[in-house]
């Protein structure tokens, strides 16, 4: 009796698939920033969010956290719908749905959908693609019902001749790709509504009727997958990917009508040509091609042929490039990308062909001359002087063509291939900067060579860390190059890493030793990898198993694993595609294995979208970006380049510095440019020096900054992180608090609470003070929350002729301001997230906690936020009581208070103290001389008198 595995109950508020054992966004977002949430964010940043998501499952639990969420999500989900897997029944599905929610269907904008031969629901498809109403790229494909049938060739497919489910569709392609329908007079009335068409597919090169391409139809194509002699005459192609089976080579000579704008040409080519005279018949007819590939056709015909009866040693496709002459190269002078995809072979030092001819009947050997792969490739590299990206799959060595690039100093930015040998990796030496590198494992080495792979991750890769963005290395069984202990560190160093697919040593999966137990390991590095977003893992099996014995024991093993690991509910595993996928600018490059039902390749791939670490990732940097405290000074501080990157307290510094208050906020950081300009600026009389200038300390929340025009010389120095908050009045309280102990005059307007009509003139006329008060009073520090703009702008519209007249009087303020030479500060904030306003929290005992770097950060906003709520904190708090800063305190340290409330130290304890022993001392001696005056006035008792003797009276 089968077992039901245990389901995993989560809450509403669950993200990215992880269990509600997790924090969900609320708590996150509660502890960090206690005043955002998820419904609270703004939309934009939402959008945000849901498009940076990819995985379809994390989207679909977003849709269920909130109505906010939910739209924006759906917004990503529903916008590519991919219906190619061949399940009719799941196609059938979909139909219904789109029928039903009409509304989700519009938002569809790329449609993948199989069709079966004969439908029997042609009014459900019809109605489900008219559904789709803004369709932007459509694949029409069929299903495939043939087991020995290799993609949509054109022995089965564009066959169907009904294109009663395209009529009276609106929607308005840009791509259109179709193994289904015939291309035939059938099409043309489709054809003949999409105007905005610029992609054609007819997938394996079919045939297509050329009265699809006349005029008027089709009239911004730009790129065609056909037959080569179905292409449009007469049309300005850019792009083409054509086959020449039967016609022959000569039929290449009609590319030369596009040479004026050709630039991509995809070629598959039989067996039989020789490619040789591909590429001479190609560089003849195509001077301006930049991306080129050659591929061996595979046809369903060819596929059967290799099922019942593989060539050994049959011809190899790419025999017969010669070298002697390769001026037919010149016209590939601007070849970026070249291809040549065959299969591979193992060659003989000498080939030779014997042919059978009709007449006579006898056998004659033909030699073929003795030239080497290597050097046949190496003619065509050496004629690309600019080129970027190869591809070298199959052959027997590509030895001379790692030696030729290294000594020609060509940088490739993108490598694939799947022999690693010492030429390679002597290549990989040679330089730094390659972004993408794939190697595929050979099908003639299973295993990898282990003395090359220490060699790569200790001296090739660490060339590359600072750049690889790609990195793919499997392999079928276990070796030096799956992810272990060995390299593990090197992996974890690739910064900007995005896509990583790698190996794992099967017997270390799960195993009892947690420190053994590879997926830790693999945990433990992708951790470190901030930007990593695709994650590909192979179970490589010992040499000795059987892999059809240890499929399921090792795909429940990794289960198992992972059912085992808090948080990885994202995670999901898939078995590996029998198809070989061949990709030339993005995707991978991965032979899975021989074509059919029987895999000979041992792998079991646990493939992972890792949009949960994506996801957390973005949520965590991006929030309090979004939210934040820009500050704006004039003049700009003297510094290389604005915006500058400070930390909390060095904001604080800065900004202490910029309004003259530099003593009570001392720069104890490291930052030389800081010191430099607090050393420049005092040596120049604008810090400490002249306090007879006067200052001008303003707060505005940023949606109303961002409707008035800053003077010049007003610069955005900085941003510091901060939750959304009403009002930064207790920055203001702050500083004027400071300024007081500093400056001869004081100014300070708070904002009206006034929502009437008067609230603008009130608004003004504190405004037109300002100005007189700095330029006729010496020495004035002037500060205001110019919150009577927020209130105007959300009672009488942001286009209202009073908004508009008090944006007009702030921005002449700023104007006068900078004229009269004043020393101006500007703090915008974000109000959009809270509108109450924020809670002070009780302030901890202070005691000693270890250091570290979030500490470091959560102490430092602490003294930010103690700043703007007034409380007392000693800056002991946020030094973390680290050694280093106990032994500088031993050192003679000063002890630094900062807070409104606590300008002076508080010495309350010792205080108590003194002046209670001091009383308790005055009542002692007080009480000591009462008693004693007491004591002289009393008469002493009759037995102490009884010893004494009276005088004899005479």
């Amino acid at each position: 009796m089968a077992t039901t595995a245990p389901r995993r109950v989560t809450r509403g508020d669950v993200i990215a698939g992880r269990a509600a054992a997790l924090p969900s966004i609320h708590d996150l977002t509660t502890g960090a920033l206690p005043h955002i949430n998820a419904i609270q964010l703004n939309l934009d940043l939402i959008c945000l969010i849901c498009f940076e998501v990819t995985d379809r499952k994390t989207l679909a639990r977003l849709c269920r956290v909130s109505r906010a969420f939910r739209d924006a999500a759906q917004r990503v989900l529903y916008k590519t719908v991919d219906l190619g897997d061949d399940s009719e029944h799941r196609t059938k599905r979909w139909l219904a749905f789109a029928l039903r929610h009409t509304h989700l269907a519009a938002r569809v904008r790329t449609l993948v959908i199989r069709i079966p031969d004969q439908p029997d629901d042609v009014d459900a498809f019809g109605a489900a693609f008219r559904a789709c109403v803004n369709l932007k790229e459509l694949h029409t494909l069929r299903i495939r019902t043939r087991r020995f049938e290799f993609g949509p060739t054109s022995k089965y497919a564009n066959k169907a001749t009904n294109t009663a489910m395209l009529k009276k569709c609106s929607f308005r392609l840009s791509t259109f790709v179709n193994s289904y329908f015939a291309f035939g007079p059938e099409l043309a009335e489709f054809l003949g509504g999409q105007p905005q068409l610029r992609v054609l597919v007819g997938p394996d090169a079919a045939s297509i009727n050329k009265q699809l391409f006349k005029a008027p139809h089709l009239p911004n194509l730009v790129a065609v997958e056909a037959d080569i002699g179905s292409l449009p005459d007469g049309r300005p192609l850019e792009r083409i990917a054509t086959a020449i089976l039967e016609n022959g080579i000569s039929d290449i000579a009609c590319l030369e009508a596009y040479s004026p704008t050709l630039t991509s040409l995809i070629l598959a080519v039989d067996w039989s040509h020789k490619p040789a005279d591909v590429v001479r018949a190609v560089g003849g007819v195509c001077p301006r091609l930049r991306h080129l590939v050659i591929r061996e056709h595979s046809s369903a015909t060819l596929y059967e042929i290799r099922c019942t009866m593989p060539p050994a040693r049959g011809r190899p496709f790419y025999v017969g490039l010669p070298t002697d002459n390769t001026t037919y190269l010149d016209g590939f002078l601007e070849l970026e990308t070249f291809g040549l995809l065959t299969t591979s072979y193992q060659l003989q030092h000498r080939l030779a062909l014997t042919v059978k001819p009709i007449w006579p009947r006898l056998q004659q050997p033909v030699p073929l001359p003795n030239v080497p792969l290597v050097q046949q490739v190496k003619s065509i590299v050496a004629q690309c002087s600019r080129l970027r990206v190869l591809h070298l799959t199959g052959g027997d060595s590509w030895d001379g063509v790692w030696t030729f690039l290294a000594s020609q100093g060509i940088p490739l930015v993108s490598l694939t291939t799947n022999r690693v040998t010492p030429a390679l990796l002597g290549y990989l030496k040679s330089y730094s900067g390659l972004e993408r590198l794939v190697i595929n494992r050979d099908s003639h080495n299973a295993s990898g060579d282990d003395g090359l792979a220490g060699e790569f991750f200790d001296e090739v890769l660490q060339l590359h860390t600072a750049t690889l963005e790609v990195f793919r290395c499997a392999w079928a069984r276990s070796c030096h190059w799956c992810l272990g202990p060995d390299n593990a560190q090197k992996i974890a160093e690739m910064g900007h890493l995005i896509d990583l697919n790698m190996s794992v040593n099967e017997n270390e999966v799960y195993v009892d030793d947690a420190d053994k137990d590879v997926f830790h390991l693999v945990l433990h590095t992708i951790s470190r990898l901030p930007n990593l977003q695709r994650l590909t893992l192979f179970a490589a099996l010992p040499a000795d198993a059987e892999y059809l014995d240890l499929e399921t024991s090792t795909r429940s093993k990794i289960e198992e694993a992972f059912g085992g690991m808090t948080g990885i509910g994202s995670m999901f595993l898939c078995m590996p595609d029998a198809d070989l996928e061949l990709d030339l600018a993005a995707d991978s490059l991965a032979w899975m294995g021989s074509f059919g039902d029987h895999r000979d390749v041992q792998a079991l791939a646990l493939t992972t979208m890792w949009t949960a670490l994506k996801f957390w990732g973005l949520v965590l940097p991006v929030l309090p970006t979004a939210l934040a405290i820009d500050v704006y000074l004039s003049p700009p501080p003297l510094l290389p380049h604005l915006p500058f990157d400070f930390s909390t307290d060095e904001v604080t510094a800065v900004l202490s510095h910029h309004l003259g208050l530099e003593s009570f906020d001392a720069l104890r950081g490291e930052n030389a440019a800081l010191e430099e300009m607090f050393q420049a600026q005092g040596a120049m009389g604008l810090v400490g020096e002249q306090k007879e200038r006067g200052v001008l300390l303003l707060t505005m929340d940023e949606v109303d900054a961002q409707h008035i025009r800053l003077p010049g010389s007003l610069r955005h120095v900085t941003s510091l992180e901060s939750p959304a908050t009403p009002t930064l009045d207790s920055i203001i309280s702050s500083y004027l608090h400071r300024a007081a102990h500093v400056y001869t005059s004081i100014l300070a307007t708070y904002p009206s609470a006034d929502t009437s009509e008067y609230l603008q003139s009130t608004y003004s006329a504190q405004l037109s003070s300002l100005p007189e008060f700095l330029s006729q009073t010496p020495a004035a520090f002037a500060a205001q929350e110019l919150a009577a703009l927020r209130k105007l702008r959300n009672t009488f519209g942001a286009s209202s002729p009073e908004y508009a007249a008090a944006v007009g009087d702030t921005q002449a303020l700023l104007q006068s301001a900078v004229l009269n030479d004043v020393k101006v500060a500007l703090l915008t904030f974000s109000s959009s997230a809270s509108s109450t306003p924020l809670k002070r929290q009780a302030q901890p005992i202070p005691g000693t906690v270890p250091f570290s770097a979030a500490g470091a950060s959560a102490a430092h906003q602490q003294h930010w936020n103690v700043l703007r709520h007034g409380r007392c904190l000693h800056q002991h708090d946020f030094e973390l009581l680290g050694s280093r800063r106990m032994r500088q305190r031993d050192q003679g340290w000063p002890d630094s208070w900062v807070g409104e409330r606590c300008e002076r130290k508080d010495v309350s304890g010792p205080f108590v103290l003194l002046a209670g022993t001091t009383l308790g001392l005055i009542l002692v001696v007080g009480m000591s001389v009462g008693l004693l005056y007491s004591v002289g006035t009393i008469e002493l008792p009759g037995v102490l008198m009884g010893g004494a003797v009276h005088p004899k009276k005479d």
